[in-house]
């Protein structure tokens, strides 16, 4: 048997955990989708969240009602005036 001194033993609460098999590579998986891919993610969401609606906006024959369309209308739209005599 071999004698154990007190200085090398550690106790298991106090020494650091030992990593999880694969954990290197779940962490590079989580970097490449946080970093790199979550951009084109974003746009396509966007680009998907126009599309619908503007399905909608076919469906039910609206008329536009974008972003555009406030941009478009608000400057050419007649301002209400405070009369002089009132």
């Amino acid at each position: 048997m071999a004698n154990h001194d007190a200085s090398d033993t550690r106790s298991p609460l106090t020494a650091p955990p030992l990593r999880n098999p694969g954990q290197s590579l779940d962490e590079e998986i989580h970097r490449i989708i946080d970093e790199d891919a979550s951009g084109y993610m974003m746009v396509a969401a966007l680009l998907l969240a126009i599309t619908v609606m503007e399905w909608f906006r076919w469906w039910l024959n609206l008329p536009l009602l974008g972003l555009c369309g406030v941009v478009v209308r608000y400057p050419i739209a007649p301002r209400s005036r405070p009369s002089a005599s009132g």
